[in-house]
Formats: structure tokens, sequence, C-alpha cells
């Protein structure tokens, strides 16, 4: 399970695997969402598709060839991967910014952005109110018992 399929990994005579590498995030267009399923159902694909007689993959023609997620979990349920043409570099990675390194200017607009996205970052909690004594603010005392008797 979670595993992504590539075609040196799968037996070819066996029609559950199949069309594995084939029915990994499956592209529903230009500017849309790719199709992700679960091993599961590629494996019920697989089979029903050999069942009908479709022939095994051949690398040899094939015009696009999985490039695996370049971001997030190395996993099959990872939209971000993507079908590309055979050959093409792998895009540079990326990197993810380092709060400290900000202004806390910079620091309160990302994190307003992403209020502003539905995130709930919530603002720090007010600090505590303090325990004071209450001869710091009478000092020197008004009145020093000390310096009194009960009569």
């Amino acid at each position: 399970m979670g595993k992504i399929w590539r075609l040196q990994d799968i037996d070819p005579d066996n029609p559950e695997e199949r069309f594995l590498p084939a029915l990994q995030c499956i592209p529903m267009g230009p500017g849309m969402q790719r199709m992700v399923l679960p091993e599961a159902i590629c494996r019920f694909i697989s089979k029903h598709l050999s069942e009908c007689g479709c022939p095994p993959i051949d690398p040899a023609l094939a015009v696009k060839e999985y490039r695996p997620p370049t971001r997030g979990q190395n996993h099959p349920l990872n939209g971000d991967a993507d079908w590309v043409p055979p050959g093409s570099p792998m895009p540079e990675p990326e990197h993810v910014q380092d709060p400290e390194t900000l202004t806390v200017h910079a620091r309160e607009a990302q994190l307003e952005k992403y209020r502003y996205m539905g995130y709930k970052v919530e603002k720090p909690p007010p600090p505590e109110p303090q325990a004071f004594e209450i001869d710091k603010l009478d000092d020197p005392p008004r009145f020093p018992p000390g310096e009194h008797t009960v009569t």
C-alpha cells in the first residue's frame, strides 16, 4: 500500500499489476486536478482492462512518463505528481521559507494571508495578569503597625 509503481516493479503477466503504473495520477484536462485512486481500485481497473483484452504496457510506444511528486509526501495519492514528455528535466526543488528569517512585519503579513485563505491561525492569547504586592503600591506604608500598640 502507498507505493509508487514503475514498469520495473510490476509483473506484466499479473492482470492486477499490468496497468498499475498508468493508473497513477491520471490527468483530467488542462488546468484541472489529477485523478488519484487508491491502489485497490487501480488493481480492479487493471484486472478489468486485462480481461477486456488490452495489451500490456509497451514503454517504446509511450509519449509521456510518470514524474513522482516534487513536493509533499512521495505517495501515489499526492496529486503533485504528473505525466510529462519522456526525458523531461525534474523541476527545481521548492524550499519552505523559514519564518525566523522574516521581519516581525513580514511574519504578521504572512499569518494574515493564511487567515484570509481560511486557515485557523489563532492570535496569541493575551498575557496572564501578574500578581503584585500591595506594599509596593503603598511604599512607604502610611500606617506602620509595628510602631503602635493595640490600645
